[in-house]
């Protein structure tokens, strides 16, 4: 069964996702944007995950959920390491 507040996480995710596309270029001034934004990726599968295993594979949608927001989490941890001893700016 869904929940209310997993759907409305996914319709928001799916709305940054197209403002992700749409100011690309914005995005790449942010240092180390590639962390950053595979950091949330990995938490919009897991979103994807949430919802979907109500319908079908939910072990395994289970278990993908949990890896991708375990993976999203490292990715932004890395990002914040690199960016907090880092020498450059943040926004450039």
């Amino acid at each position: 069964m869904i929940q209310d507040n997993e759907l409305i996480m996914l319709i928001l995710g799916i709305g940054v996702l197209a403002l992700t596309i749409i100011y690309k270029a914005e995005i790449k001034r942010i240092f180390g944007w590639k962390n950053l934004i595979s950091s949330y990726y990995l938490l919009l599968a897991a979103w994807v995950s949430t919802v979907a295993e109500a319908f079908l594979w939910n072990f395994y949608l289970n278990l993908a959920e949990h890896l991708c927001y375990s993976a999203s989490a490292v990715a932004l941890a890395v990002w914040c390491f690199r960016a907090s001893f880092s020498n450059k700016r943040i926004v450039q």
